[in-house]
């Protein structure tokens, strides 16, 4: 399946961990990069020229700031595939639990996948949509965004508002990543990590210099 990566040009930096890590925890799976400035910093515009590129009925979309901390479960990954490929009215499914935004919402069972539990968050969330790591539905995507020029903040509060397909969440880290910050250009903080506060301990020295 596709993997596409959103970059911009002042986190170029964050792509060499990237993709040692990918290359660690998911190795030989190829990646695409999509530099959404060219689309005048309009998020919405970039996802939507990008949809209409590949024939893919469906495909991963993650950021360069998500960082890989252990091995993916390739089988979910295509267990999450297979399932949305038999229901239509899904239009994302995310790869993992999420400490973010989400937290809030009320979480309703959802039986019939044999790679984890999952979960689908009410209408009323505050974040339905987001973009965390997330297999999407390609077409639907399109209709999401089309026509909109919303950047990376209103493709998550704005699309949640005007969605209305399912949007499920695996309870289970199937994409575990951490979710990383930075507050000057070679810094890295991390954020979610039960581990420690700070991702330079996993990766290299040499790795992280830009």
């Amino acid at each position: 399946m596709r993997v596409v990566i959103f970059i911009t040009p002042d986190f170029e930096w964050e792509l060499k961990p990237f993709k040692w890590l990918l290359n660690k925890y998911w190795p030989n799976q190829k990646i695409e990069l999509i530099d959404f400035t060219n689309e005048g910093d309009n998020y919405s515009s970039a996802l939507v020229r990008y949809a209409k590129s590949i024939r893919d009925n469906y495909f991963i979309k993650v950021d360069a700031d998500h960082w890989l901390i252990n091995n993916v479960d390739i089988k979910a990954v295509k267990g999450v595939h297979n399932y949305m490929a038999k229901n239509k009215d899904i239009i994302r499914i995310q790869l993992g639990s999420w400490s973010g935004h989400t937290n809030t919402a009320i979480r309703i069972p959802h039986k019939g996948m044999e790679f984890g539990e999952c979960a689908e968050d009410k209408r009323d969330c505050v974040l339905t949509i987001n973009m965390t790591p997330a297999i999407w539905n390609r077409k639907e995507l399109i209709k999401l965004y089309e026509g909109e020029s919303w950047n990376m903040w209103q493709c998550e509060t704005e699309a949640s508002k005007k969605n209305k397909l399912r949007a499920l969440t695996i309870n289970r880290d199937i994409y575990p990543y951490a979710h990383i910050c930075s507050t000057r250009r070679k810094t890295v903080v991390l954020t979610d990590h039960p581990d420690g506060d700070d991702l330079r301990q996993f990766i290299p020295r040499n790795i992280l210099k830009t």
